[in-house]
């Protein structure tokens, strides 16, 4: 495949657009912009090297810069910037036009560009797709130092249908950075393939992570074998310190490893080192947590959202100078809205300043102090929200996350353990050890009325869990080790029925064996338990680099060094979950979905 055509926007009070076929020299000038490229054969794809510099006499403003590749998708593997984000199987018309008229919370949460929501599918920083004449493309964008990243799909039409052929563009979203007369900037290197979809799709990651320093070297800190426990799904904003002690006795006793506090013990979002009344009352400290937990022989765990802040928070009222503002007007950007646990609207640090990253480097230095050496950072897209930031033009939104990263890393060095959540993954790569690849599991199957319309596949459910942590597993091991969610194999508090709940706990093993569970342990009996053991048994050759056969097969199979996972999908247009997409299937003498994990003869 072929870079065709070149594209150049501009913000000059509207956006101003220049585009030009590709020429066969290697400089070319669209509109004011000079492209310059290297392009040379890297495995089965071409690698191109792209900087660009302006040739006018005046400063201009980039909003992004397009690639148009030469093929014909058929069907694509639509893939969000975030954990969260949509990851389904689809047709390149299938763009849900109504995401259009969502707000920007929902849509600069779930899109590198959230502008081109409705209109277009995106792969952002990755895309695969399959041709008509069934062989795989993927186009892959190999870092995301220097700017996001959207691989879109569709057409200048405003039909949805196969009467307009779709064409794909790979966007190097620049996000106004200001370039000077003669300045030259040098794009995330872009990497093109065509082959066996399942092999080019292993292969893009394997490069993506090579390119941006993948961490990689550290052991899983929650295995088959000595699985952790995490509070949310149980005690949710809620937790206590009584109940703490209650489950680590427990998971002492069955030799678990990681122990993780989850959000409810701050008094506010942002004011991670202050503990609510709950546990002031009690006369709990956060850091009596990290004691009791180590006592026991397990990794004291804890959660923070390190780039939120509540309205209400002490951050909030003491420096309103680090919020993020929106982009029209002064007030601060709205980010998410809970009034149950965090008391209303929370808003977004702007990490392009130093004094919000010396805030960040010293509260996270001391939660180490404290005794936590694993950290579980969530919200963490709140970095790249569209919005007005103190260096616009001088930095782009992936520089912004970046350095919020690196200061979070900073503050609890290197040997601390860094799980990212609700996390653009291009900017992470190489500074956490591991990525949430998909949306809350939550104690229910389908999706309930905790989502955005036109975002079903976002919204916190098992069967969203399950989906985009197959679709994603090429990812472990190559960009990070990929955390599916939490498993809930309790029976009472829970709407899993035994079959889907068997399904979470085989989806975990078979992609990556990082099995975290999220219950109170005193419900378990001896049926939990011993589901718990027949996942042990396997040991810890599932953590190891794994591949997808055919990521667009009615059975996707995930294969490790160790075993194969088997995912029976079916199609089924009349699921509104997901419009003529794909779901989780029944066979022959089973009642609901089913998985297949077996050892690898």
């Amino acid at each position: 495949m072929e870079i065709t055509d070149l594209s150049v926007e501009l913000a000059i009070l509207k956006t101003t657009s220049f585009s030009s076929r590709r020429s066969d020299a290697p400089t070319q000038q669209v509109g004011p912009i000079e492209f310059y490229f290297t392009s040379n054969q890297v495995g089965s794809g071409q690698l191109h090297n792209i900087s660009v510099s302006n040739n006018s006499k005046s400063p201009i403003s980039l909003k992004r810069l397009g690639f148009r590749i030469d093929s014909r998708p058929r069907l694509l593997l639509e893939n969000g910037y975030q954990s969260w984000s949509p990851v389904r199987r689809c047709t390149p018309y299938d763009r849900r036009p109504t995401r259009r008229f969502h707000p920007l919370m929902a849509t600069g949460c779930y899109h590198a560009n959230a502008g081109s929501a409705g209109t277009k599918i995106s792969g952002d920083q990755l895309l695969i797709w399959e041709q008509d004449n069934g062989q795989g493309g993927v186009c892959c964008f190999l870092d995301s130092k220097v700017h996001l990243s959207s691989i879109e799909v569709g057409s200048d039409s405003a039909k949805t249908n196969e009467s307009q052929e779709a064409e794909i563009w790979a966007w190097a979203l620049m996000d106004r950075i200001s370039i000077s007369p003669g300045q030259l900037i040098q794009l995330d290197p872009l990497w093109i393939s065509v082959g066996d979809t399942g092999k080019i799709y292993s292969e893009a990651a394997q490069l993506w992570g090579d390119q941006a320093n993948a961490r990689l070297d550290k052991p899983s800190p929650a295995t088959p074998e000595k699985p952790g426990w995490c509070s949310w799904y149980q005690y949710w904003w809620k937790i206590s310190p009584d109940q703490i002690r209650h489950n680590l006795a427990i998971a002492r006793d069955h030799s678990m490893k990681l122990f993780v506090l989850d959000d409810g013990y701050q008094d506010q979002v942002g004011d991670w080192l202050v503990p609510n009344e709950r546990w002031s009352k009690l006369g709990s400290r956060i850091g009596d947590v990290a004691d009791d937990i180590r006592s026991a022989g397990l990794t004291p765990g804890i959660w923070t959202a390190p780039f939120l802040v509540g309205k209400k928070s002490q951050i909030a009222k003491s420096h309103p100078e680090w919020i993020i503002r929106a982009k029209r007007g002064a007030y601060p950007l709205p980010i998410v809205y809970n009034p149950l646990g965090w008391n209303g609207w929370v808003y977004g640090l702007d990490t392009t300043q130093e004094p919000v990253l010396d805030h960040i480097r010293e509260t996270f230095s001391q939660l180490t102090e404290l005794g936590y050496n694993y950290h579980k950072i969530d919200f963490c897209y709140a970095g790249t929200m569209p919005g007005r930031r103190a260096l616009d033009g001088k930095m782009t939104r992936a520089q912004a996350l970046r350095a919020g990263l690196e200061a979070v890393r900073q503050g609890i060095g290197e040997s601390s353990y860094l799980l990212g959540c609700g996390c653009p993954f291009g900017p992470a790569v190489g500074v956490v050890d591991a990525m949430r690849v998909s949306p809350d599991v939550s104690p229910w199957w389908n999706p309930t009325l905790l989502k955005w319309p036109s975002y079903p596949d976002s919204a916190p459910s098992a069967i969203n869990s399950v989906r985009a942590s197959v679709l994603r597993s090429p990812l472990h091991r190559r960009l990070f080790v990929n955390d599916p969610d939490c498993v809930l194999l309790r029976s009472s508090k829970n709407r899993l029925d035994p079959n889907q709940r068997k399904v979470v706990l085989e989806m975990a093993a078979g992609t990556g064996g990082f099995v975290v569970l999220s219950d109170n342990l005193g419900l378990y009996g001896s049926n939990e338990w011993e589901l718990l053991d027949e996942i042990r048994a396997l040991g810890n050759g599932l953590d190891t680099k794994l591949d997808i056969d055919d990521p667009f097969s009615q059975t996707v199979t995930v294969s490790s060094s160790a075993a194969n996972l088997k995912i029976n999908w079916g199609e089924d247009p009349g699921i509104p979950l997901n419009g003529p997409g794909w779901h989780l299937d029944g066979v022959s003498g089973h009642s609901g979905p089913w998985s297949s994990l077996k050892t690898r003869e």
